[in-house]
């Protein structure tokens, strides 16, 4: 035996065992939740419109996860509805800015320019710094490698600065 009954939202008709009877279900269609009526209720059609026709063999309905159960008064909590990938979340996104992206290019430019000590400490320095500030942007890593590669290019540079400044006073 099985029950037959109409989406709420967008009028298809379900079919569902008759043990699921006062459980909710999701319409295949819509997504939305329908309490299963009692076995033998009518197939009642809430706001019109939409194919009516029959639910397909094999998937015909989908009980949600227990959070999103309706309340006393039958109605699904709209702020908890779940979709088809679960519940959405309202987790904050951290915010992707190019100050990491600019760090690395500054970094790979600054393994370039360490032979030119003045350019290169300039270089360097701008680089480590937009490394720094973005250390807590979505695009960690990047501004991680961008540090790195911004001290690498610096010491080689202060190295080369030393190094030129200890040959001309000896030259």
């Amino acid at each position: 035996m099985s029950i037959e009954f109409r989406c709420r939202n967008c009028n298809r008709l379900l079919r569902t065992d008759d043990g699921t009877a006062g459980q909710t279900a999701r319409c295949p269609d819509c997504g939305s939740l329908t309490v299963i009526p009692a076995p033998g209720a009518p197939p009642a059609s809430s706001y019109g419109g939409g194919p009516a026709g029959p639910a397909p063999s094999g998937q015909e309905w989908h009980v949600p996860p227990s959070g999103s159960r309706p309340d006393a008064s039958g109605e699904a909590n709209p702020y908890q509805t779940p979709t088809q990938f679960g519940t959405p979340g309202y987790g904050l996104q951290t915010e992707r800015d190019g100050r990491a992206t600019a760090s690395l290019v500054l970094g790979i430019v600054g393994l370039v320019l360490w032979c030119c000590p003045l350019v290169g400490i300039i270089n360097c320095g701008v680089g480590l710094t937009l490394g720094i500030l973005s250390l807590k942007a979505d695009n960690r890593g990047m501004a991680v490698a961008g540090i790195i590669l911004n001290a690498i290019a610096l010491l080689l540079a202060l190295m080369n600065a030393a190094l030129g400044a200890v040959l001309a006073v000896l030259g």
